[in-house]
């Protein structure tokens, strides 16, 4: 945890050293972006890994207040050749201000992105293989995603638990395909959390 939160941590700070963050570093040279839009266009894949994000953010009003946008993150499934294959499972969103500074992790309901749903039991290893170990569009950003996941794994383990405890309360009497679809079921579980803090906290207790 100690050498991930320092990863995501330096690569904040190489970023911020040319006027850049681990989002705008997706969309150069372009200065502003679009809402909804996915940066980059056609997302980040690592058909080795098997790990797939993209960044977006909604429209103002439509997003929690001090949020820049946020990161959508995926393992995708193997097809019948070995490769990767169509099958995309979400497994966690983390949220930005606008220094690139993670503020929030949250689970959505599967309306949101559109993937093939796994249980909680499923889609915990892919947690812990999630990965993004190539150079392009922005090397930086894909080791800041990678480490960020390592840093929060066990936070993300917790949202992922608090998800599908959600979704069972709301498929009571209604089942759990009709909550899948409810435009008024969006987010499942979220927690704020703050990189620098935990890796100060963590800091300190290791010298005590």
């Amino acid at each position: 945890m100690d050498r991930a939160l320092r990863e995501a941590f330096v690569c904040q700070s190489v970023l911020a050293r040319t006027g850049h963050t681990v989002a705008s570093d997706l969309h150069r040279p372009v200065e502003s972006i679009d809402d909804w839009h996915h940066y980059p266009s056609g997302d980040v894949y690592d058909e080795t890994t098997r790990g797939q994000y993209y960044f977006h953010r909604h429209p103002l009003g439509l997003r929690p207040d001090g949020e820049a946008g946020h990161f959508h993150l995926f393992m995708r499934g193997v097809g019948p050749d070995g490769k990767v294959g169509a099958d995309c499972h979400h497994i966690v969103a983390v949220s930005i201000d606008i220094f690139g500074n993670v503020t929030r992790l949250f689970t959505t309901n599967l309306w949101v992105t559109g993937e093939s749903w796994l249980p909680a039991e499923r889609l915990h290893p892919l947690v812990d293989r999630f990965a993004i170990e190539h150079a392009q569009p922005s090397w930086p950003t894909n080791r800041w995603v990678s480490a960020v996941v390592a840093a929060f794994a066990g936070d993300i383990h917790r949202l992922i638990d608090a998800r599908d405890a959600a979704l069972a309360e709301a498929a009571a009497g209604r089942g759990l395909e009709t909550v899948f679809e409810d435009r008024e079921v969006e987010i499942l579980s979220e927690m704020a959390v703050d990189l620098p803090a935990r890796l100060s906290a963590l800091t300190t207790a290791m010298l005590v």
